[in-house]
């Protein structure tokens, strides 16, 4: 980790990569001969938790200096040796300013990532210039908004093909061929061809939108000198009166011959933005691995990796190749799904699981196998592993020999890739080609591949996989030959979060109850129902209808990693009452887009109507069965209607299909919606993933068949949840509270009395001394069958812990150790509704050491419901 303000990597200079892209052909940087460099002391962090260090001496800062104050949008040049980091449209305007180095938030002391809003302290040399020598105080100032997805975008493109004119700072300069650069993007194979066969027609160029515009520009000191912003503000100042800037989402910029010295690249892209520009010549513009990458990178993808090296993934265009993305990029993108997520929840300890896995360029649908190996405990489970069948054709079609026909393995930052927030390199790294008939075992992730034969015919592989304890001689084949799973129906997702593990089984549901009359349902605008009939006598549908079964009998719990050897049946919902009260507003009634009264709002515990915890996400699921024919594409998708406070994320088999928010506050709210949703023969999962924002939370929703006349399920009590932390990292024990609390209130006989409750914090050492600069927030859950019950919270903290229950506050405590008399206040008496609920301690140091220590008892106090370890999570700020 750099120190404040600082990342090392890009202050010296010390790695040795290429300038972007190697000189290659049909590659788009050059090779540059890189005087080495000597430094010591240099460390090198990986992920996404690491603490920063103490900053280095920050420049001295002139009386003549100017220090402002300036928020936007933060974004990063990937270019090397050294980056650029710039803030965009900076207090409201279109004006960037440039700076230094990464950002380094002052209160968490993490990395700032791209595509964050962000505000800072930037010293300037004078007020002539937008470039800061030294920033600082630097902070989010809004929340992260759920990364917008790269699928169902049209690309209005214009192409500004540059050229320069005399001036008197330098001479007149050719560049590019206007024609050529249009063939490359629309001809045969072209760019818009490439992106649209490897996004499966997820990311289009507007053909008939697409201008290529020669462009002469004066010469300056600054284009010549490769300064891109000059020359983006220059060319747009040049453009002919009829090309109305506005009307295009991206724009590309070929630049003038003979800058490859100053540029030092092939190519750059804004990450996150909207602009790229491009050398003339076969390591730029008429490179489609070039192109494909800068313009990716506008939509937050980062460069590929291989052992350590960043570009060395030449399977993939973000890499030094000149094909599609690789499977992990695909699933970022939201262009591509999973066959199938393997996890400690559905992935059998010791038991050979065997997938047919086509080719991703067969997509969108079930073309990877993605792992999540949380079986290896939170410390060692750092990434995630992705495995795909590559092969030459379609978008692949240049896809190196090295690749084809292999299952590809690749790698990346869990951290990153379970969560869909803006954030840093996730590092997506190449680990490997498997031939077919080869086999591997990978002990760092306790898994055992055995690849098959590659079926050219059907471009798919047989993948067999296994997970151990010590080896792969625990793995045993199943006594019944299993069924090769088929690729899923799945849509694909944003920047996808964990996604949820499907409940086996639930209570049986009542059947299906028909919305009357019987009259087709469009898009928009919707056919007022009126009130549903008597639920003691529905209608049933017709035989041809969809149908809502009954799921079928429990299967056999699957085994999980020791040492529970089955995994705990998830809680039912916790209805608090009907969407039509609980959501009142404009679009919710019998004749409104919302209309079904029985659907109810649901949460995971009761009274979060007023009030609600923002620290844990819930994902509600519940199952459908489609007997019959497939409902795939016309004529018979299903909708889904929905309603949430505040931010629910539609998964349908595991897969992130939307994201969609509110829809109950104003008559425009409700957009995005009814959501259409394709489901195969037989039970799917759907879940729904719902994020609190502040204040209440709750969710509707319900599922009607494409005529709209049936509800194949809706929200209820016999919906499953779990509940996670949003990718918080968790806590680190410090000590028995014995021990880092010992005094005359804390002992088997005092009034805090249990010796397994362990001290904790954000980070080892923090007995000795912490900042006093951030509160750190310490979260559990704990969950209540039955009836709501009465709990006593003893806690000792060092200095001040403000007690939250569901995100609302019902105390604060100081210290309780130091003196026979300061343990006031305790223990604290909480009132847990049915169902689950967080406990939050949220503590400030106001000097030296810091930590806190609790456990939550029964009203009798002969049963401990929970106690701090490393199993709490915590956030900072």
């Amino acid at each position: 980790m750099a120190p404040a303000n600082c990342d090392l990597r890009w202050t010296f200079g010390l790695l040795s990569y290429p300038w972007q892209r190697p000189f290659r052909a049909s590659e788009h940087s050059i090779a540059l001969l890189l005087i080495p460099l000597v430094a010591t002391s240099l460390l090198a962090l990986d992920g996404a938790l690491a603490a920063t260090p103490s900053p280095l001496r920050q420049p001295s800062i002139a009386a003549t200096d100017l220090s402002i104050n300036i928020k936007g949008m933060l974004q990063y040049r990937p270019t090397k040796p050294i980056g650029t980091w710039m803030l965009t449209s900076v207090n409201g305007s279109s004006t960037s300013y440039t700076l230094p180095n990464q950002p380094v938030d002052a209160l968490s002391g993490q990395e700032i990532a791209p595509g964050r809003s962000t505000s800072l302290t930037c010293v300037l040399p004078n007020a002539l210039t937008t470039k800061c020598f030294n920033i600082s105080n630097a902070a989010i100032y809004l929340a992260a908004s759920p990364t917008s997805p790269a699928n169902n975008v049209t690309l209005r493109v214009l192409v500004m093909v540059l050229s320069l004119s005399n001036s008197s700072e330098c001479n007149s300069q050719g560049g590019a061929n206007v024609t050529q650069v249009k063939d490359a993007f629309l001809g045969p194979n072209g760019y818009a061809d490439f992106f649209e066969s490897c996004s499966y027609s997820k990311m289009v160029f507007d053909r008939q939108m697409l201008m290529v515009a020669s462009t002469v520009i004066p010469c300056s000191t600054a284009i010549v000198n490769c300064n891109v912003d000059a020359i983006a503000t220059a060319a747009k100042l040049q453009l002919l009166s009829d090309i109305q800037v506005a009307s295009y989402s991206h724009f590309v910029y070929v630049l003038p011959n003979n800058l490859v010295t100053k540029c030092g690249w092939g190519g750059l892209g804004e990450l996150p933005g909207t602009q790229s520009w491009f050398l003339p010549d076969t390591q730029g513009i008429f490179s489609k691995g070039t192109v494909m990458q800068e313009i990716l990178h506008n939509f937050g993808l980062y460069h590929g990796w291989k052992d350590g090296v960043e570009y060395d993934d030449s399977s993939t265009a973000m890499g030094f190749g000149g094909s599609c993305p690789s499977a992990p990029e695909l699933w970022r993108l939201g262009w591509a799904t999973p066959l199938v997520l393997l996890n400690s929840s559905s992935f059998p300890l010791a038991i050979y699981e065997k997938f047919i896995l086509p080719a991703t360029y067969v997509g969108p649908t079930g073309v990877m196998v993605k792992i999540q190996p949380d079986w290896l405990g939170n410390q060692a489970y750092t990434k995630n592993m992705y495995l795909a069948l590559r092969a030459k054709a379609a978008g692949d079609r240049d896809l190196l020999d090295q690749f084809n026909g292999k299952l590809n393995i690749h790698e990346l930052n869990r951290f990153f890739d379970n969560r869909f927030l803006p954030g840093g390199d996730p590092k997506v790294s190449l680990t490997g080609a498997l031939d077919p008939g080869s086999s591997i075992t990978r002990f760092d992730y306790k898994l055992h591949l055995l690849v098959g034969v590659f079926d050219k015919t059907t471009s798919t592989i047989i993948l067999t996989v296994c997970r151990f304890v010590t080896g792969p001689n625990e793995c045993i084949f199943p006594s019944s030959p299993l069924s090769p799973m088929p690729p899923s129906p799945w849509s694909p997702p944003p920047s996808p979060p964990n996604p949820p593990s499907p409940r086996p089984t639930f209570p049986k549901s009542p059947p299906p109850s028909p919305l009357n009359p019987p009259r087709p349902r469009p898009l928009s605008p919707k056919i007022p129902l009126p009130s549903p009939p008597n639920p003691a006598s529905p209608r049933p549908p017709s035989p041809q209808s969809l149908l809502l079964s009954s799921p079928p009998n429990p299967p056999r719990p699957r085994p999980r990693s020791p040492p529970s050897p089955f995994s705990p049946p998830k809680p039912h919902a916790i209805e608090l009452g009907s969407s039509f009260t609980e959501f009142a507003g404009p679009n919710v009634g019998s004749n409104k887009s919302f209309r079904d009264p029985q659907a109810m709002a649901i949460w995971v515990n009761a009274g979060a109507s007023s009030g609600a915890s923002t620290l844990i996400a819930a994902t509600f699921t519940t199952t459908i069965t489609i007997a019959g024919q497939a409902t795939q594409g016309p004529p018979k998708p299903l909708y889904l209607d929905i309603m949430v406070d505040d931010i629910a994320h539609v998964f349908v088999n595991g897969a992130n299909i939307t994201t969609v928010k509110w829809g109950w506050r104003w008559s425009g709210d409700y957009t995005n919606r009814p959501i259409k949703i394709n489901l195969p023969v037989g039970t799917s999962t759907l879940s729904l993933r719902v994020q609190n924002t502040g204040g209440p939370a709750r969710v509707a929703a319900y599922l009607s068949s494409s005529d709209g006349n049936t509800v194949l399920t809706r929200t209820n009590s016999m919906w499953t949840y779990t509940i996670d932390a949003q990718d918080a990292p968790y806590a680190i024990e410090l000590g028995s509270s014995f021990t880092e609390f010992a005094g005359p209130n804390v002992g088997s006989n005092k009034s805090f009395r249990d010796p397994q409750a362990i001290a904790i914090w954000v980070n080892a050492g923090a007995s000795s001394g912490a900042s006093t600069l951030i509160a750190a927030t310490f979260t559990t859950t704990i969950t209540i069958a039955g009836q709501a019950t009465q709990a006593l919270l003893d806690i000792m903290v060092d200095d001040i812990a403000h007690v939250f229950v569901n995100g609302a506050n019902i105390t604060t405590v100081k210290w309780g150790w130091r003196w026979s008399g300061d343990y006031t206040n305790r223990p604290i008496k909480i009132n847990l509704p049915v169902g689950t609920s967080t406990l939050s301690l949220r503590v400030q140091n106001t000097g030296g050491p810091a930590r806190v220590a609790a456990y939550l008892s029964s009203s009798d106090g002969n049963t401990v419901l929970t106690r701090t370890n490393s199993a709490w999570t915590y956030t900072v700020g």
